[in-house]
């Protein structure tokens, strides 16, 4: 959560946020939030409740991939609507990919499954 990279004028060229507080946002805003990051062949992980870590960044595994994961629950008692139109979502995720160069972004939806039992992406 303070690892913003924008501040280095050479690390990106197209950002959509300031300053890499976006994810700090959605904590605060959360009732809970779990953060993964894939990097360097092990996978490390924190969780948060109501923007407080409830551990330490520990390693959880092992991975062949770089990323990151954020996984949150929009806090019901701040907003009115906490249900999200994946259509909504998608669009907005398709231009951030489009501005930000060799970026790979999956929206997954738990909430809705295919024929065979998989989650929507």
């Amino acid at each position: 959560l303070h690892a913003g990279g924008k501040f280095d004028k050479s690390s990106y060229k197209v950002s959509g946020g300031l300053h890499g507080v976006g994810v700090s946002c959605v904590n605060a805003l959360s009732t809970h939030m779990t953060t993964n990051v894939f990097l360097n062949g092990k996978v490390y992980q924190q969780e948060y409740s109501c923007g407080k870590p409830l551990y330490s960044v520990k390693e959880v595994g092992e991975c062949d991939r770089t990323g990151t994961r954020q996984t949150f629950w929009p806090d019901g008692s701040i907003f009115t609507v906490t249900t999200y139109k994946y259509e909504t979502l998608q669009n907005r995720l398709r231009e951030l990919a489009y501005l930000n160069k060799g970026i790979t972004i999956t929206l997954t939806d738990l909430r809705e499954k295919d024929e065979e039992g998989n989650p929507r992406t």
